[in-house]
C-alpha cells in the first residue's frame, strides 16, 4: 500500500485505530517532499496535535483531514466527530467554558492580614522575627526589601508573610510544618505579586520581558538578577489575572517551577488563544527560578507545543 493509500484508508475510518489505540500514532508522512519512508509523523493519542519531525508539517487532527481528504473546516470536523457540525461543538465548548470561568470568578470575602501580624524591622527582638530575618537573608533577599514593609510575622503561627498587594498576601512556614505555604482564597482574586506589592513599584519601570513565576520568592530572585517578575500565587492563573497578562503589550516568559511544565504549558497555550503572541517559555531542569537557570525554551505556539507535547508531554 503506498503511503497516499495508507493515509486515506486511514482517514477514511475516522480516527477509530488511533482512539483505540495505548499510544501515540507514528506514520510516514505525506507531506515530506522525498519521503524516505520512515514514520516521521506523530500523530497525538491524548491531545490533537500531529507533527512531523522531518519536514516539520505541524497541524490538527481536523487539519490533517483537510490537507489529505481536500475538505472544508466543517466538513472535517464532521468526518471527526461522526457527522456532528463544527457549530454543535462551538456551542458545547463555549457552554462548558463560560461555566468555568464562572465557577472560578464567584466572590468570596477578602482575607486580610490579621490583627496580630507585625511587620519586620531592624529593632525587632522576638524570636519569631529573628528566625523570620534569618531565613529572608538565607534567601538572599536584600535589607532593603525585608525592611520595606514588604514582609512580616505572626509568631503564634511560625510564619513570614509576604504582602502580594495591598489586599492578599502569601505566607510560608518557618519549620517544617504544612502546608508550606499558605494563600488567602487567592484563586478568587485579580493580584499579581511583586507587581501590585506597594513596596515594589520599582519592578513595573524595569526594561526587558516580564518573567511569570509561581511565588513571591521565584519572582525575587529573578527581580534580584535585574529581570522585572511577578507571582501568579500558585500554578495557575484566575481569569482575572488572565486577562491582565493577555492585556499587557509587553514580552512575556513563563518561568514555573520544574515541575509544573504541565500547568505552565496549560497557561502559555491559554494565553496565547486570548491573543497573547508575544510570549515565551521557560521549561527548567530542575527546581524553581531561585535555584536553577538550566532551561529549555520554547516560543509559545501551537506548532512549539505539538512538538513537546508528542516528545515529552508523557515523560
Amino acid at each position: 500500500m503506498s503511503r497516499e493509500e495508507q493515509m486515506a484508508e486511514w482517514v477514511a475510518r475516522r480516527f477509530d485505530q488511533l482512539l483505540d489505540a495505548k499510544d501515540d500514532w507514528r506514520v510516514n508522512c505525506p507531506f515530506c517532499p522525498n519521503a524516505d519512508q520512515k514514520a516521521h509523523l506523530y500523530i497525538g493519542k491524548n491531545i490533537q496535535a500531529v507533527h512531523c519531525f522531518h519536514c516539520e508539517w505541524t497541524g490538527s487532527w481536523i487539519g490533517l483531514i483537510m490537507s489529505m481528504d481536500n475538505c472544508t473546516y466543517e466538513q472535517a470536523a464532521a468526518i471527526l466527530h461522526g457527522g456532528k457540525t463544527v457549530r454543535d461543538f462551538v456551542k458545547m465548548h463555549r457552554r462548558k467554558r463560560e461555566e468555568a470561568e464562572k465557577k472560578a470568578t464567584v466572590k468570596e470575602p477578602e482575607r486580610q492580614v490579621p490583627d496580630r501580624f507585625e511587620l519586620l524591622d531592624k529593632q525587632g527582638t522576638g524570636t519569631v522575627q529573628k528566625m523570620a530575618i534569618r531565613y529572608l537573608k538565607y534567601r538572599k533577599i536584600p535589607d532593603e526589601w525585608i525592611y520595606s514593609g514588604m514582609f512580616g510575622v505572626i509568631s503564634d503561627e511560625m510564619r513570614v508573610y509576604m504582602l502580594a498587594s495591598s489586599r492578599y498576601w502569601q505566607a510560608r512556614a518557618l519549620t517544617k510544618q504544612k502546608p508550606k505555604y499558605v494563600n488567602p482564597g487567592i484563586r478568587v482574586g485579580d493580584t499579581l505579586g511583586i507587581w501590585d506589592s506597594p513596596s515594589m513599584d520599582f519592578v513595573r519601570e524595569m526594561g526587558g520581558p516580564i518573567y511569570i513565576c509561581e511565588g513571591m520568592f521565584s519572582a525575587l530572585a529573578v527581580v534580584r538578577r535585574g529581570y522585572p517578575a511577578l507571582a501568579l500565587l500558585g500554578k495557575r492563573a484566575n481569569p482575572e489575572q488572565a486577562k491582565r497578562l493577555v492585556e499587557c503589550d509587553r514580552d512575556c516568559v513563563l518561568a514555573l517551577d520544574a515541575d509544573a511544565h504541565v500547568q505552565a504549558w496549560e497557561l502559555g497555550m491559554h494565553l496565547y488563544h486570548k491573543g497573547k503572541t508575544n510570549l515565551s517559555i521557560l521549561l527548567l531542569k530542575e527546581g524553581d527560578p531561585d535555584t536553577c537557570w538550566e532551561y529549555d525554551q520554547y516560543p509559545v505556539s501551537w506548532s512549539s507545543y505539538s512538538k513537546w507535547r508528542l516528545q515529552y508531554g508523557d515523560a
